[in-house]
């Protein structure tokens, strides 16, 4: 691979200064290729600190298509699960806490033309303060079903999605659910039993 040969192809102007992206990587022809992309601004009052970007394959440009107003805190980290079989797309968020953002395709609207912007429908899946501090970095494993989180509290964890209705750690957790009231929350799979004895590294 020739370093030299790579150039630039696309350009995308945020307004804000940026500090992380994420690339969707659903594998369907049915979505189109979608880019998160989040800012550490500092100040409240300059709104939703993520951008969703999707591409068009008619126009050859990328273009903003939703801004998440819910999150106004600095955002450090964002990563897209990987995305099998589900219709409907999860991004993690590590800010002042981790939050869970899913997004929906809405329906196709058949008056619409082939190839416009997707529309969707956002709701926020999960919501966790238990780093009691600033996240730092959030990870999806290979199936997208466990998130890690990491902060300035030095303690890694993890969350897992459960079905609602099933028994087992949920009790600690104040997540929404996610798509519809029948498809699932989040629960921490590994808690710490001593944070406040967490080695630093």
């Amino acid at each position: 691979m020739n370093l030299n040969q790579w150039s630039p192809q696309y350009e995308m102007n945020c307004k804000l200064q940026c500090s992380c992206i994420s690339w969707n990587p659903s594998p369907s022809r049915l979505h189109s290729p979608l880019i998160a992309v989040g800012s550490d601004d500092p100040n409240p009052a300059s709104g939703g600190k993520v951008f969703i970007y999707e591409f068009s394959a008619n126009t050859h440009k990328w273009t903003k298509v939703e801004t998440l107003v819910t999150v106004t805190e600095p955002v450090h980290d964002l990563a897209f699960a990987p995305n099998l079989g589900r219709s409907y797309h999860l991004l993690g968020i590590a800010t002042k806490d981790v939050r869970i953002i899913a997004l929906k395709p809405a329906k196709e609207d058949p008056t619409q033309n082939q190839g416009s912007l997707s529309t969707f429908e956002v709701r926020q899946a999960g919501q966790f303060d238990d780093h009691g501090s600033t996240v730092w970095r959030v990870c999806w494993n290979m199936t997208g079903t466990i998130l890690a989180s990491s902060g300035d509290d030095g303690c890694v964890r993890l969350w897992k999605v459960a079905e609602v209705g099933t028994s087992g750690g949920s009790s600690q957790q104040s997540g929404t659910t996610g798509m519809s009231q029948h498809t699932a929350r989040y629960f921490k799979l590994a808690p710490t039993a001593h944070p406040a004895h967490v080695p630093w590294h």
